[in-house]
């Protein structure tokens, strides 16, 4: 998908003010119109409690690796990248454990951030390997500085008429 086209349908979706599910099955969308997965989830970041929850997934796997081990933002390799803040890419997980059931053979792991915070982490996965490359860091890089200005704006809508319902008690 052109850059253009891309950031056209993120102005559409946020002018919609959909609600929770809608935007976020709508965001995937997006998503795989430019990059195909097979499952896909997407975490938030709760700062109060330094922690991540799901907020979105499509699929039938959470796509996460090693969410055997701890970290201090969660279970599994979302809370790490989290804190490192920086997206991974496993090009080929066919020779190592990719997982439960070996589910995934090409993962990526975006933070997703917005003014300089961080905002949630997504992640998608894919049994072929070699869908996500290591030269695509760039372009993910981008889609996840855009994917977060959705997320953010979705984050804000939704605090702005939690505020509003409050005042109007």
């Amino acid at each position: 998908m052109v850059a253009t086209d891309f950031l056209h349908e993120i102005v559409t979706l946020l002018q919609k003010g959909l609600g929770a599910g809608e935007t976020f099955e709508a965001v995937f969308q997006l998503v795989e119109k430019s990059v195909p997965f097979e499952s896909a989830t997407l975490f938030l970041y709760d700062a109060e409690a330094d922690k991540l929850e799901i907020m979105h997934q499509e699929g039938e796997d959470v796509v996460d690796l090693i969410r055997e081990i701890p970290f201090s933002r969660g279970m599994g390799l979302a809370s790490w990248v989290s804190q490192q803040e920086k997206p991974i890419i496993l090009e080929s997980l066919s020779k190592s454990r990719p997982g439960k059931e070996r589910r995934f053979a090409s993962f990526v792991s975006l933070p997703l951030r917005a003014a300089e915070k961080l905002i949630g982490v997504l992640n998608l996965g894919h049994s072929t390997a070699n869908m996500y490359l290591k030269s695509e860091t760039a372009a993910f890089s981008v889609m996840a500085e855009e994917l977060s200005i959705i997320v953010e704006t979705f984050i804000l809508r939704k605090q702005l008429e939690e505020k509003n319902r409050a005042l109007s008690s």
